[in-house]
């Protein structure tokens, strides 16, 4: 997924400073979130997620976190500085 520029710089600089948690904790505190196995290489129907990627809003210091199972995009939202799941949109 494509993000802006002036999104992705602002999410190096928050990690560099040291304000927020590194994207690959948030993505396993995402997927845990989900309670169903990640696809790996290929999809098996509905019994398992795919990763599409990640959004920062360097505003509200968090990322949402796209998934597709099945027919259905799923959001989990985490707050990037503790690590929180502060809500999942199905």
């Amino acid at each position: 997924m494509a993000q802006s520029n002036t999104a992705q710089e602002a999410a190096r600089r928050d990690l560099g400073e040291g304000r927020v948690l590194e994207l690959r904790q948030l993505e396993a505190i995402g997927a845990r979130a989900l309670g169903v196995p990640r696809c790996g290489g290929r999809r098996t129907g509905g019994d398992c997620y795919e990763y599409l990627g990640p959004s920062y809003d360097a505003q509200a210091k968090a990322y949402r976190l796209i998934y597709v199972r099945g027919q259905s995009v799923i959001h989990v939202y985490v707050d990037a500085r503790t690590g929180r799941v502060m809500r999942v949109a199905r």
